[in-house]
C-alpha cells in the first residue's frame, strides 16, 4: 500500500457488491447444505466467504483503518471487527437472519501491534467494543472523521 493511500477518501469498487452478494448466497447454501457435511466443514467455507465480503474492496482498502495506519503504512493488517469466528457461530445458529448477521462483517486496516493488542483480548469482545477496549481508535474514511 502506498503512503498516504488510507488517508485518502474512501472509494466503493464498482465489483464490490456483486462480490459481496455472491459470497451472501454462497453462505445462504452452505447452511442449507445437506446434515452429512460437517459442521466443521461448513464453518471453514462460511470463514472463507466472510473473507470475501470483507475483502470485496481490496485487502488493505478498507472504509475503516487504524489511527495508527494513517502514520505508518507499513506491516498492515486486516482486522475482522466483530470476529470470523463470533459471525460464524450466529450465522450457525440463525440461519434465517443471514443479512443482519452479516451487517457485522467489516475490515478495518490495523498495524501488526494493533492487530495483537485486539487479537490478545481474546474471543468474548467483538465488534467495535473491541477496539475502544484495545485503544485502538478508528478513522472512516467515508465520514473522514475518527469514530467515537
Amino acid at each position: 500500500m502506498s503512503r498516504g493511500l488510507l488517508s485518502e477518501k474512501f472509494e466503493p469498487k464498482p465489483e464490490a457488491e456483486k462480490v459481496i452478494l455472491s459470497a451472501k448466497r454462497a453462505i445462504e447454501a452452505i447452511l442449507k447444505m445437506n446434515p452429512e457435511v460437517l459442521p466443521d466443514h461448513k464453518r471453514t467455507l462460511i470463514s472463507r466467504m466472510i473473507w470475501k465480503i470483507t475483502e470485496a474492496h481490496g485487502k488493505y482498502d478498507t472504509q475503516f483503518c487504524s489511527e495508527g495506519t494513517l502514520q505508518n503504512d507499513e506491516d498492515l493488517r486486516h482486522d475482522h471487527v466483530t470476529t470470523r469466528k463470533n459471525l460464524i457461530t450466529r450465522l450457525m445458529n440463525a440461519p434465517s437472519d443471514i443479512e443482519n448477521i452479516l451487517e457485522d462483517a467489516i475490515g478495518c486496516t490495523v498495524t501488526i501491534e494493533e492487530h495483537k493488542k485486539l487479537s490478545a483480548l481474546g474471543d468474548e469482545l467483538t465488534g467495535w467494543y473491541r477496539y475502544k477496549k484495545a485503544n485502538v481508535r478508528v478513522y472512516d474514511r467515508i465520514e473522514q472523521k475518527f469514530r467515537k
